[in-house]
């Protein structure tokens, strides 16, 4: 497991091998139930109180191959709850003493309606690389696969991932889930932006289309 800074960008390498996260990452996360359309929390009760938890992502195969440290939990039924996603190896703390002073770590956004998931956002990278890392086509098959419990083929997220080079947009793919016993389409796409002060991402969503 390699970490190296870069700026302040983080890049990191985890156990599946570029070119064979179809197969390899496939069999280590082999379980995963997709998220989208799912519950997100769970109570159970015990003697101090009413516990919650997120075990549909924190208990994933994704959140296997890496850690996945939140940051902000869900306060309500409805809103966001966000992880920072690190190595496996990493210490955790370091890592977001790192992010605060700017250094950057993908960090995925799931966004729930009355407890369903309907959407998820990875932010990925501060830009667009030439050629795409192999940590970075390992994340995206895995976060795939967490969200839709198969990946798309590598090489059709690699082409709309050079694609971001001149566009700002480009759609992978779309197709159906049902969600509480109705067909429902969703869509997974890139995108850039910049906020014009300074910071950039590219992000990877999967979410249901209204």
């Amino acid at each position: 497991m390699n970490t190296k800074m870069n700026g302040e960008t983080v890049h990191f390498l985890h156990a599946c091998v570029f070119g064979l996260f179809l197969i390899s990452c496939a069999k280590a996360i082999n379980d995963q139930t997709p998220l989208i359309g799912k519950a997100l929390i769970t109570t159970r009760q015990t003697p101090e109180g009413s516990v919650k938890a997120l075990p549909s992502v924190e208990k994933s195969g994704f959140c296997r191959m890496y850690q996945c440290v939140i940051t902000e939990p869900p306060d309500a039924p409805t809103g966001d709850a966000i992880w920072v996603v690190l190595p496996v190896a990493a210490r955790s703390g370091e890592a977001l003493a790192q992010r605060y002073k700017g250094a950057f770590f993908p960090e995925l956004t799931v966004h729930i309606e009355k407890n369903v998931v309907l959407f998820a956002d990875l932010a990925l990278d501060t830009k667009v690389r030439s050629p795409m890392p192999g940590a970075t086509l390992n994340l995206l098959g895995n976060f795939t696969r967490l969200m839709l419990g198969s990946p798309f083929s590598a090489q059709k997220l690699s082409a709309c991932y050079r694609s971001l080079v001149t566009e700002a947009t480009c759609t992978v793919g779309r197709g159906q889930v049902r969600v509480a016993g109705v067909q429902r389409w969703y869509v997974a796409a890139f995108r850039t932006s910049d906020d014009g002060e300074g910071y950039s991402s590219v992000n990877y969503s999967i979410g249901l289309e209204e």
